[in-house]
This record gives C-alpha cells, structure tokens and sequence, in this order.
C-alpha cells in the first residue's frame, strides 16, 4: 500500500515538472515571436513613406511648389490616405522633397505606387520626381513623356542619353514603378526605370528602360516630387503612395 502512494506520488511530481518545462518553452517561443525571432523582420528603408499618419506626413518633407494633399481620401491607393498632387493652371506646380543618407558607392533604389486619374494631353514630357545630390543638384530625373499621343515613363541620368519605356500608360491606372540610380565617374553614371501592374518588378522588356552615359559623380540623398502644369493645353492630376528609397535592391511587391 505504502509503495502504491509513493509511485502516484511520483507521477504527480513528474507530471508537475512536465508542465513546468513546457510552460517555460511557450513562453520562450511567445517572447521569440514578440522580438521577430519567429520569422523574417520586416525591411528597414533609407526612407518609408505611406501618408498615413492622421495629418501631415510620416516623415519630414520640405514642400517648395504649391499645396500638396498628404491627407487624400477620395482614391486611395493603399492605407486610408494617399498624396495627390493636381495642377489645373498655367505654370501652377507642385512640388516637395524628403532626405535620405545612402551608403556611398552603392546605387539608390525607390519604389512608389502612382495613379493619374487625369494623366493631360500635353505633347511635351512633364517631371515625375527628381533625385538630387546634397548640393541640390539634380542626378537622375523621371518624367512622363506624351510624344506620339500615348504616355510612357521616361527616365535620365542627367547629362546623359534619356530611355523611354514601349509600354504605354493610362489614367485611372496603379502602377508599381522602380527607380535605380547609381554615381558614375563622368560619363557612365546609370538610372534605370521599371513599372507593373502586377508588383512584379521588370528587369527588361517594354516596361523597362534605362539611361547608362550620366556626367553625375554624386550620390542622391534627395527625392523631390514634383508635377507643373504641361504647356501647352493640360491639367494634370496625380496619386503617390508606399515611397520606398533604400541602398539595397527593392523586389517585387515590397512591405
């Protein structure tokens, strides 16, 4: 009788400690899980904006052209809020800057949603955003180009040859698009330009193109948007969302 109450005992002490390690190793896992141990962590850019925040920007920007809306709602292309920038008169732009610190030596990678519901009919290329260097001066400029009737992204190191893309855009219309600049020594500084529908990043093809000659030796550390009003007989209107800027290759489809 006395052994029978010793082994049950026994096991209730076993069982006790049983659940005590087990505990322990939930707790570890939950508090791994917490940290970002329990998986890959999120990406840290040179420079993240969203246009969520409840006023205003998430980060700094320095507007030098007209009223940005950081706070739009009306065509939301991710979040609850977007940026539109809308010219509708002669010589209006609008126009806005955010720094960012690369790593020197390695090229400048942006990622951005845009959307033109009324994307103009103007004949002439009108800028999408400039990346400048830390004297302000520009590296590498996006446009969009409208020669021939149809609108394409064009993209240039400055001081270099332009590269237009084949395919085409549209209004009304959300565009993943991909920017890489990288400094040259005089003559063979790069910009390259890339867009989908799909997230899914081009490295080639007719929604790719590229300007390989630039005379920049500099790095950028500045993306400053920017939209005028297109001589000679256009309004525009524009949806920016999800800016990326980073020193590493931004992918398909980035958090």
């Amino acid at each position: 009788m006395r052994n029978a109450i010793y082994r049950i005992l026994q096991g209730i002490i076993l069982l006790a400690v049983a659940s005590s390690f087990a505990q322990a190793d939930d707790f570890m896992y939950f508090k791994k899980k917490a940290a970002g141990g329990g998986g890959a962590a999120p990406p840290t850019y040179l420079a993240s904006e969203s246009f969520d925040n409840s006023v205003g920007y998430d980060r700094a920007w320095t507007v030098v052209g007209g009223t940005p809306d950081p706070d739009y709602t009306d065509n939301v292309l991710e979040g609850t809020q977007s940026l539109e920038m809308a010219v509708k008169t002669d010589a209006e732009t609008k126009e806005l800057y955010t720094a960012f610190t690369p790593t020197d030596g390695q090229a400048q990678e942006i990622y951005f949603l845009i959307k033109y519901p009324y994307i103009g009919t103007t004949t002439t290329d009108y800028t999408v955003f400039d990346l400048k260097d830390a004297g302000g001066n520009n590296v590498s400029r996006a446009y969009v180009s409208r020669g021939g009737g149809t609108a394409k992204f064009k993209i240039t190191s400055v001081g270099g040859t332009a590269g237009t893309t084949v395919g085409t855009i549209t209004d009304n219309v959300v565009y993943h698009v991909w920017i890489r600049y990288l400094k040259g020594g005089g003559a063979d500084a790069f910009s390259s330009i890339a867009f989908s529908t799909d997230g899914v990043r081009p490295a080639s093809g007719n929604n790719y193109a590229e300007s390989t000659n630039g005379t920049s030796t500099a790095n950028a550390t500045r993306l400053q948007l920017r939209l005028t009003y297109g001589a000679p007989t256009s309004s525009c209107d524009a949806i920016f969302d999800k800016i990326r800027v980073d020193d590493a290759t931004i992918g398909d489809n980035p958090s």
